[in-house]
């Protein structure tokens, strides 16, 4: 399919690109089900749909938020700033990506007996292996990230529970950290 050439507003001329990746934001006060997800996938299939030039993910109301397209095939005169001048086609070959502004983790930690041993091929004792991924994953986990394709810095709520697994230490108690 070529590109077609529609006018916006300001009777310019402004090309269609076919979306590679729609990043779409999930509005908090919803519950918004993986059917939800692909119902909009569905219903937004072979359309165009277009940003708006806002640098802020909390001026929408709706569920579903488009905050970000990357086209498949960027002309050279697109960038961040005049990415709202285009309209984006979605076909069955973009990716849709979902974020949310609250996600809960949880890490289940084996420290049996036989996590105290050394790891040979490293030198190490694996149980401190254990600590410096977990340590290397939280602070992955909870730096920024900036949406691809735009300005905005996405910073959400982030729960993490730490279960440990110890199979010869008994006790009532759940070993939460």
């Amino acid at each position: 399919m070529a590109p077609e050439k529609p006018s916006n507003k300001n009777s310019e001329p402004s090309n269609v690109l076919v979306a590679g990746v729609v990043y779409l934001l999930m509005n908090k006060s919803y519950h918004i089900s993986r059917n939800v997800r692909a119902q909009w996938f569905l219903q937004h299939l072979n359309t165009t749909i277009t940003l708006h030039p806002s640098k802020n993910v909390d001026d929408s109301d709706s569920e579903l938020a488009v905050v970000s397209i990357l086209p498949q095939d960027c002309p050279e005169d697109w960038s961040v700033d005049t990415r709202h001048l285009y309209h984006y086609l979605v076909t069955t070959t973009t990716n849709v990506i979902f974020f949310s502004e609250i996600y809960s983790t949880v890490y289940c930690l084996d420290m049996s007996p036989s996590i105290s041993a050394v790891d040979i091929q490293h030198g190490k004792v694996m149980l401190d292996e254990i600590v410096d991924v977990l340590s290397e994953s939280l602070s992955g986990m909870v730096s920024t990230l900036i949406i691809p394709g735009s300005q905005i810095m996405f910073e959400p709520q982030i729960f993490v529970t730490v279960i440990v697994h110890t199979p010869f230490f008994t006790t009532p108690a759940q070993q939460v950290i």
